[in-house]
């Protein structure tokens, strides 16, 4: 019976599920104010080491065409790029490090991806089992991961670093995937790392050149994400964009704190 399946996986994990949402919590990353500008990009991967950070979306068509310099299709351009084998993924990893003097770039293992996805809402709302196509990366952003990010779950699954029976694990589920194989902890999917596929992208981690210097981008500034030019929702979600977590905070008198402003863990349902 796959809900017994699922439960029993639940059960299974709940120690290492525990063990990931401390690691987060206590990630010195999680709050107070970044010491240097928030960027659209990337958001500290909460509970890695305090070098890397994670990309807020997977790599877009207009992204990658950057590095192949081939023209995208009208329309495609904010959707996952897809048909990328692990070798190309590579490639372009190291493309985007010999321009970028402060970091380096690659795939994330599997247990950083879901460090930086944490558990799917039960409420979620991604292209899964909707549609029969991929959408923009921020058609769902109301959806969040843990780490901040969007589009971890459904729309198109992700390459990640880790083997698995002489193949390459993927996570997070397609468009044309069931939901209960969208879930985080779902390890039971793998493909041929030497190929591409219509329903595989890439999401990138990056890392400091410098192994002691953190990057700290604080998770506070993760709210503001949904304000840059770059990463405005889609037209089609018709959501409101919500203010940014200072201008949440209650006013109290002279010399008192308002309430504390939470930060966005909607990808945190434990």
């Amino acid at each position: 019976d796959e809900m017994q399946e699922i439960v029993d996986e639940m059960i299974a994990n709940r120690e290492h599920r525990i063990d990931q949402t401390m690691a987060r919590f206590t990630d010195s990353r999680f709050r107070g104010r970044a010491r240097r500008p928030a960027t659209a990009d990337y958001l500290p991967l909460l509970g890695a080491a305090k070098n890397v950070s994670v990309a807020y979306a997977p790599v877009t068509n207009e992204d990658f065409a950057k590095f192949t310099g081939k023209p995208v299709a009208a329309g495609t351009e904010k959707h996952p790029v897809t048909n990328v084998s692990v070798e190309d993924a590579a490639k372009y990893c190291k493309w985007l490090g010999e321009r970028d003097p402060d970091y380096t770039y690659r795939l994330p293992t599997e247990e950083e991806w879901e460090l930086a996805a944490g558990h799917m809402p039960k409420d979620a709302d991604f292209n899964c089992g909707v549609g029969d196509c991929v959408r923009p990366v921020d058609a769902f952003a109301q959806t969040k991961g843990a780490s901040g990010g969007i589009d971890f779950w459904g729309n198109c699954w992700e390459w990640t670093a880790t083997k698995r029976d002489g193949k390459n694990a993927i996570k997070g589920g397609a468009y044309d995937s069931k939901r209960t194989d969208c879930r985080t902890e779902a390890k039971n999917t793998a493909k041929d790392a030497s190929k591409g596929y219509p329903n595989v992208t890439i999401r990138l981690v990056r890392e400091s050149r410098n192994a002691n210097q953190q990057d700290d981008l604080s998770h506070e500034d993760a709210e503001s994400r949904r304000h840059t030019p770059r990463y405005r929702d889609s037209a089609s979600s018709g959501e409101r964009s919500r203010p940014a977590a200072h201008e949440r905070r209650g006013k109290g008198r002279r010399g008192e704190r308002g309430p504390r402003a939470r930060g966005d863990r909607q990808g945190e349902d434990n």
